[in-house]
């Protein structure tokens, strides 16, 4: 009886265990999303983050190589990505990108134009 007293235990405590590793694995592929201003630097494509002001540099190895084309310094966009690298400014690699609304340079923070520009990813 004991014997399947612990049998029932142990696998209610590895149901619960595959049950926590698979909510994880789904917040984790469902990425972080970003909404902000897109900055075409020098040599790079970027996000200014319209919560925080945060400009981040973008790639997206994952995507066509040049799916950055379509889109102009002030366009207003939505990335989803992986893990944010805490640099400044900050780096990301994007799963996706899309349009919200088409926008001009005026359109992003002044503040952050000129720390980029100080910093030489922008002129």
């Amino acid at each position: 009886m004991k014997k399947r007293i612990i049998a029932i235990l142990m696998l209610l405590a590895a149901a619960a265990a595959l049950v926590a590793c698979s909510r994880a694995a789904a917040e984790e592929n469902s990425g972080t999303e970003i909404i902000g201003r897109f900055v075409r630097g020098e040599n790079a494509y970027l996000i200014v983050d319209e919560k925080d002001g945060t400009p981040v540099s973008m790639t997206a190895s994952g995507l066509d190589k040049d799916v950055f084309d379509s889109y102009s310094t002030g366009d207003r966009i939505r990335v989803v990505c992986s893990l944010i690298a805490e640099t400044y400014p900050a780096q990301t690699d994007i799963s996706h990108i899309e349009l919200l609304e088409e926008g001009k340079p005026g359109d992003v923070p002044a503040e952050a134009m000129s720390k980029l520009r100080e910093l030489g990813w922008i002129k």
